[in-house]
């Protein structure tokens, strides 16, 4: 640590800058060996194996992929309610514009009309 890395959060603009202690797979282990390594603690946080080390560059990685999925995903799930709510729009413009809410509204009338001859 020390140096510059990017990590990935969450993917969000807004949600990234507060969930770094989430990411336990790239900032929260980076923190804890940077301690470990630059104060006087005697507990050996930073003396990992070759595995381990290994292990947790995996882990960043799958991470990052995870992230890059997630943004995938909300883009498409953001264009298709995008879709869905365009549709909707146009059949309400269409709607208005054929006047058939005045004819929904005659056939009610004549519903209303035939129920009260028929009283």
């Amino acid at each position: 640590m020390g140096d510059h890395k990017e990590v990935s959060n969450e993917g969000s603009l807004l949600a990234d800058h507060n969930a770094y202690w989430t990411n336990l797979d790239e900032f929260v282990g980076d923190v804890v060996s940077f301690i470990s390594l630059n104060t006087k603690t005697r507990i050996p946080l930073h003396s990992i194996t070759p595995i381990g080390q290994l292990v947790i560059e995996t882990a960043g990685q799958i991470r990052r992929w995870q992230v890059k999925l997630l943004i995938i995903t909300m883009g498409i799930t953001s264009m298709f309610w995008s879709v869905v709510v365009g549709f909707t729009i146009a059949i309400l413009i269409a709607i208005f514009a054929t006047g058939a809410f005045s004819s929904i509204n005659q056939l009610l009338k004549i519903a209303d009309d035939l129920d009260k001859n028929s009283e």
